[in-house]
């Protein structure tokens, strides 16, 4: 995918929860996320709204049945891309960008 395609869905708040990531991830912390990224500030959730959220209301005893450690090792991969990806640039930056990575 091009940077200008991920933008502009970004910009249109075009994102789906795949449930190879996110099937162990309760529909209240996803009903959260989605209104944080609602496009139309008026339609947005502030910060209020967010802290008066169901999910942050789950008790303590109810989050720790729910195995996340798919989650931790995808967050681990993802860190290590960017990273890389990182490092990439700051070669490619101290080169006078010679080479083009999309």
């Amino acid at each position: 995918e091009t940077h200008r395609g991920l933008f502009r869905k970004i910009r249109a708040a075009d994102f789906t929860f795949h449930d190879v990531y996110w099937k162990n991830v309760s529909l209240a912390a996803k009903q959260l996320i989605t209104n944080l990224l609602t496009v139309d500030p008026e339609d947005r959730f502030n910060a209020l709204e967010a802290l008066d959220s169901e999910w942050l209301e789950i008790r303590e005893e109810n989050l720790s049945v729910r195995d996340l450690s798919g989650s931790i090792s995808e967050l681990k991969s993802f860190k290590a891309k960017t990273k890389l990806k990182s490092a990439v640039t700051a070669v490619m930056f101290t080169m006078g960008n010679k080479f083009k990575v999309d």
